[in-house]
């Protein structure tokens, strides 16, 4: 499981799916309403204690984002460690470089679309060696990369910003007792109101 810091992982939330037309709403009202898809997803402590009611607590490895990308190499052995294989060839994937990086769409539409095709005949038996030929050959990639553009400006103002902070606050400190965090990178930022910090915009491998 890999943690972020919640005020940034919603903020980078809320800017995919306003690029992919999925949410309409601003992030003002989804703060008010408590949107579970923007904001419950970094409510980390909730989630946690319910998968660790369901599941032994040595079943889970838990990493933060930011140690992670910060200097991937160690967090991807311990990984390997963690699972009983050999970290070699994790290691070999140059997992430093920026993969999945935050982009904008020309057309949101051509892009929902595209993703409705590729799971309907990957779903469907007689269509599933299609799907699998398409993407070998690079198509799928070919109409990704035509139909993105850079990412949209956007900034968090600082009121929606401490808004954030207010919201994830008890369940941060409800993860620090948790795991026993004593300083995660972004814990002594949030639990003290100040401005966390923006961490980039890419997702590394995720276990």
């Amino acid at each position: 499981v890999m943690l972020r810091e919640p005020v940034s992982r919603a903020w980078s939330h809320y800017r995919m799916a306003r690029s992919k037309q999925h949410i309409e709403a601003d992030l003002e009202t989804l703060i008010t309403t408590e949107d579970a898809r923007v904001l419950g997803r970094g409510l980390y402590a909730r989630q946690l204690e319910h998968w660790f009611s369901l599941f032994d607590r040595d079943r889970f490895l838990i990493l933060i984002f930011e140690e992670v990308t910060a200097d991937p190499a160690p967090a991807l052995t311990r990984v390997a460690d963690w699972l009983g294989v050999d970290p070699a060839p994790l290691l070999a994937a140059r997992p430093e470089e920026s993969r999945n990086a935050a982009s904008g769409y020309k057309s949101a539409g051509l892009y929902n679309a595209s993703v409705r095709a590729a799971r309907a005949l990957r779903n469907f038996p007689l269509t599933r060696g299609l799907a699998s030929w398409l993407k070998a050959s690079g198509l799928y990639e070919t109409i990704k990369k035509a139909n993105r553009s850079a990412p949209p400006e956007m900034t968090l103002p600082d009121t929606q910003r401490a808004a954030l902070v207010d919201y994830y606050r008890d369940d941060l400190v409800r993860l620090g007792a948790l795991l026993d965090l004593q300083d995660p990178p972004w814990h002594p930022k949030l639990s003290h109101g100040q401005h966390p910090t923006d961490a980039p915009e890419q997702r590394p491998i995720q276990t």
